[in-house]
């Protein structure tokens, strides 16, 4: 909003008034006005490029033939390997501990989870390993 010369602006934790006119013109007392090194400041952290490991270079970029052998690869590794694997333990476990629920029941179960958890984090943790987008998309 601009009156008299002032923007006023605002995030979720500050709000300030900017005075856009000359210096001559200005009526508060000099004593009064602040800086922006006064202003108290956060460390910025940014979650994007820790989530998301790199970027491509312009958004529609279509992926090579290499990235797409690499992400069917780790794909299939991840949701047809690893995933079922750890199930069958999962199940083997629960039958020993005596949980009195299905093999099926169980088995879906922890696929699901794991399955989840794998995409969720392996998607970053890969990503920062290869130097490449991975995205784990496990059905």
């Amino acid at each position: 909003m601009l009156l008299n010369g002032s923007v006023f602006v605002r995030n979720h934790e500050l709000a300030v008034c900017l005075y856009l006119g000359s210096r001559e013109s200005l009526t508060i007392p000099p004593s009064k006005l602040k800086s922006i090194a006064d202003i108290p400041q956060k460390q910025y952290r940014d979650w994007a490029s820790i989530v998301l490991s790199v970027e491509p270079e312009l958004a529609m970029t279509s992926p090579s033939g290499e990235w797409l052998v690499r992400w069917f690869w780790i794909t299939i590794m991840m949701g047809w390997v690893i995933a079922p694997l750890v199930g069958l333990v999962l199940v083997i476990l629960a039958r020993v501990i005596g949980v009195r629920y299905s093999f099926r029941s169980i088995y879906t179960a922890a696929y699901r989870t794991v399955a989840y958890m794998l995409g969720l984090v392996g998607t970053t943790v890969l990503g920062h390993w290869t130097g490449a987008i991975v995205m784990l998309c496990e059905y």
